[in-house]
């Protein structure tokens, strides 16, 4: 056989094997309705964001986080000792994928 054959047959061979495997492109997303449904993971995505706006040693005095899921938000905010004045940190997370809402930090 010739080389130019053995060439074609081999090209025909390695496209009609393409062809017949499954395309994964093709499956079907599933999408959960909530993808953040715990409030550990709500918590560590809050603290997460808030360390990399305000910094670690800010936002370690407001520890432990306060949560609440209404709906399909989460509100994750920081907490201070009794008597010492100033802000928290407040993120609203989207429990259907995670997405930082919005971020503020009071004073």
């Amino acid at each position: 056989m010739s080389r130019i054959k053995l060439l074609q047959l081999a090209t025909f061979t390695v496209f009609s094997l393409m062809a017949a495997m499954p395309s994964f492109a093709s499956e079907t997303k599933v999408t959960p309705k909530r993808m953040v449904t715990r409030a550990e993971t709500a918590t560590a995505i809050a603290k997460a964001v808030a360390d990399e706006a305000y910094g670690k040693e800010v936002i370690s005095e407001e520890m432990p986080f306060l949560q609440e899921c209404k709906g399909n938000v989460w509100h994750v905010s920081g907490q201070l000792r009794r008597g010492i004045p100033g802000g928290v940190v407040e993120v609203w997370i989207s429990a259907r994928d995670g997405r930082v809402l919005k971020l503020v930090h009071g004073m």
